[in-house]
């Protein structure tokens, strides 16, 4: 059971700080385009044990006369989490989350 810190009539719980675990690799040609993959291992902190999430990333990216542009995607997957949420109502879901990230570099 998660400890209670009550801090203005409020109970806030304390949960256990967790890491993440993850396992990459990324592939350079003549330092103009670049491929990466990864997998990784998520765990967000909940009440009682942490949430268990898993996923993989794919992405890249190009550079050219001080401009370099990269794209990822993301996709992240949890099975039976966020119970603590709303405990005692036996509430939980199942998460899959799709993200694209990019972002557009100027050297000058």
């Amino acid at each position: 059971m998660a400890k209670i810190l009550l801090t203005n009539k409020t109970a806030f719980p304390i949960l256990n700080p967790t890491k993440r675990k993850f396992l990459s690799n990324d592939f350079k040609h003549n330092c103009v385009w670049a491929l990466r993959s990864g997998l990784f291992y998520d765990p967000a902190p909940a009440e009682g044990s942490p949430d268990d999430y898993y996923g993989f990333s794919l992405g890249g990216g190009i550079a050219y006369k001080g401009i370099v542009f990269d794209l990822a995607y993301q996709f992240r997957s949890g099975n039976d989490v966020r119970g603590s949420i709303l405990e005692g109502l036996g509430f939980s879901q199942d998460v899959q989350e799709h993200t694209i990230y990019s972002s557009l570099i100027f050297h000058f």
